[in-house]
């Protein structure tokens, strides 16, 4: 504020420094906060993936006693599939939409080692559909679809990937020793491990920036 000429009060137009500062202040908590929630976002995506994963092994090998038949989790391009074991030939499950392939989201990588040898998996290039939750699904890998021979007698759909890492869920119960690790780009890291036995655990690991 300022005195006019003839002694009258006048506000002075534009803003103060302290104005300023605050509307600064205010602008730097708010970036923060976005950023915050961001990183948590990606934490409890990473998180729900494991978790997603965990059971549906679970559930993959309870499928595998119930029905007296062999299962395996096969792993490849940065996704999963289960696949049975049908007179001695190997197909997708069929009519199963929980145990569906599935592929993860690109800002998430999987590592899996079995048998002491480890496998880092790059995603192929190929289509792929987001559905809800983020999850990303193999574009088309359909066991439904046939492929229609010429005499229209042999039909044969999509067959797994015999050079593929797999998990092999056994109707007795047991399942191949595994360890997973599914990780994000700011180094925050999941493990799923299963035992001989058929025991599935998941938990948290060190930021992998921290070890260095």
């Amino acid at each position: 504020m300022v005195l006019g000429r003839d002694g009258s009060v006048e506000r002075q137009s534009g803003f103060t420094l302290l104005e300023i500062m605050v509307v600064v202040v205010i602008v730097g908590i708010v970036v923060s906060m976005a950023t915050l929630s961001m990183g948590v976002g990606q934490g409890r995506d990473l998180e729900q993936h494991a978790q997603r994963l965990k059971a549906l092994i679970d559930l993959a090998a309870e499928e595998a006693i119930l029905r007296g038949q062999e299962l395996a989790v096969e792993v490849k391009g940065n996704g999963y599939s289960f696949i049975i074991l049908e007179e001695d030939k190997w197909n997708y499950l069929k009519d199963d939409d929980t145990l569906r392939p599935r592929k993860l989201p690109e800002h998430l990588s999987l590592k899996i080692a079995l048998d002491g040898a480890t496998f880092e998996l790059a995603a192929p290039e190929e289509k792929t559909e987001t559905s809800e939750g983020g999850e990303q699904e193999v574009a088309e890998v359909d066991p439904e679809k046939l492929k229609a021979e010429g005499d229209g007698k042999a039909k044969q759909g999509p067959q797994p990937d015999p050079e593929a890492p797999r998990i092999f869920l056994l109707s007795s119960g047991e399942m191949t020793p595994f360890s997973i690790t599914l990780s994000q780009i700011d180094g925050s890291r999941f493990e799923i491990t299963g035992s001989l036995t058929g025991n599935v655990k998941v938990q948290a690991l060190k930021n992998a920036e921290q070890d260095l």
